[in-house]
């Protein structure tokens, strides 16, 4: 009789629960968009500094990532290192910015140099992932002994990877163009065809991953009648 109201023991109770509850989009998937709201307020402001300045923004938004888990296994708080913290994407405005200005200033291609720095970077982080990082306590927040995103590491790869592509991106591929308008779609609305698909497809996740992207692409349509086009793209 009380199946239902179960949801009312997961409303916040106390300041931190509150915060947790705003800042992981209600437990759910969708604290990408809360953290979008103030990443992209930061890129508002940062678009409109000095190269140096962002270097230096960059800098500690990384530094920032870094100390995290240092500071929650010392103080034994993991929830620092939560997945939804938006301090673990705080890097990417900058580094964007950073990437489009390299690329209008030379010709539309990134420098070696810059990538391999890049690269060399990664893997020093990595260092840090399997040597400082690692702790039982992380156990609590996710299914491995490191962080999930609160690591330098990823920062840095993304970085390369962007880089890497943006320079080798000389014609337009159908597939990926497809990937792009439909990416943010399936994320948004997967969660509620997972159960049912896995029911239909009797727990075989290939046909039920299946079936989730067909639905997915198949709702997308009906969705944009309603969500303004560049929401959902």
């Amino acid at each position: 009789m009380n199946v239902g109201w179960n949801i009312l023991d997961r409303l916040p109770r106390t300041i931190e629960e509150t915060i947790s509850f705003i800042a992981s989009g209600g437990h759910t998937v969708f604290y990408f968009f809360v953290s979008l709201m103030p990443l992209t307020a930061a890129a508002h402001l940062a678009c409109r500094l000095g190269t140096r300045q962002l270097i230096v923004l960059l800098s500690l938004a990384v530094a920032v990532i870094g100390v995290l888990p240092i500071l929650s296994i010392g103080l034994d708080a993991s929830y620092l290192c939560q997945f939804w913290n938006p301090l673990n994407f705080l890097p990417y405005p900058f580094a964007a910015i950073l990437l489009f200005r390299l690329l209008s200033y030379h010709e539309n291609k990134i420098p070696k140099r810059i990538v391999a720095i890049v690269l060399g970077a990664a893997i020093l982080g990595m260092l840090l992932d399997w040597t400082l990082y690692v702790n039982v306590m992380f156990f609590e927040i996710a299914p491995f002994a490191i962080p999930a995103y609160t690591r330098p590491s990823l920062v840095f790869l993304s970085i390369a990877v962007f880089a890497i592509v943006l320079t080798g991106a000389k014609r337009k591929y159908g597939c990926i163009e497809f990937m792009a308008a439909n990416s943010l779609a399936v994320y948004c609305l997967h969660p509620l065809f997972v159960y049912p698909s896995m029911r239909l497809a009797h727990g075989n996740k290939i046909v039920a991953l299946a079936l989730v992207l067909a639905l997915c692409w198949a709702t997308r349509p009906v969705v944009e009648r309603f969500v303004r086009k560049d929401l959902i793209e």
